[in-house]
């Protein structure tokens, strides 16, 4: 299936992202390319995983930063996307990159039917039981109204998803054009990369 792209993952914490550079290593040298490895960074959250007392997170993003870079050096194709690229400047500066639209762009409905911004931030919107059903009708409640302008006035840091950031990316017309231009670049080199290649 030519559409379908499988790709092996890790999540890190802080039991397992010193190894992740080794883990890279081995998963290449069975043959698999560097471009097919991804990573994550585990999130606490009180209402999605609920692992707020038991998850341990990477402590020192500056150094984790280093460490995806030195793997990405060691290993051409490895985080060139453009998630990686842009987790990366996160890590480097947590007010980089692209801006959340939780509450505007997306959101999450538990099992209950409560309403939160996204799987992170623990601020429950309401709840879909008491507006009928009707999500419309919730998205232009005061609660909503009132978390966007938050978000407005100080833009959340917390996390670096890929679901989310991926959908505030595509969600206003800057994060379009930027997607767009990384495109049209990578077209490009990949382009004369065969060029050269057949010459």
């Amino acid at each position: 299936y030519p559409f379908y792209r499988a790709e092996i993952s890790s999540t890190l914490t802080a039991d397992n992202w010193r190894e992740f550079p080794a883990f890279v290593d081995w998963v290449v040298a069975q043959g698999v390319p560097a471009h097919k490895i991804g990573f994550i960074v585990g999130l606490p959250s009180a209402h999605y995983y609920r692992n707020q007392q038991t998850l341990k997170p990477v402590p020192g993003h500056g150094e984790l930063a280093d460490l995806l870079e030195t793997v990405r050096r060691r290993h051409p194709g490895f985080a060139c996307n453009y998630y990686a690229e842009n987790y990366l400047r996160w890590l480097r500066d947590p007010a980089a990159g692209v801006v959340c639209m939780a509450g505007s762009a997306f959101a999450y409905v538990d099992p209950y039917w409560n309403v939160y911004p996204c799987l992170v931030l623990d601020r429950r919107l309401g709840n879909l039981r008491d507006h009928a059903f009707d999500l419309r009708q919730l998205w232009r409640s005061d609660a909503v109204r009132q978390f966007r302008a938050d978000l407005v006035a100080k833009a959340c840091t917390l996390c670096f998803n890929e679901c989310n950031r991926w959908t505030s990316a595509r969600a206003t017309t800057a994060g379009l054009a930027r997607i767009a231009l990384r495109q049209a670049k990578s077209f490009v080199f990949r382009e004369s990369a065969q060029r050269r290649w057949r010459m």
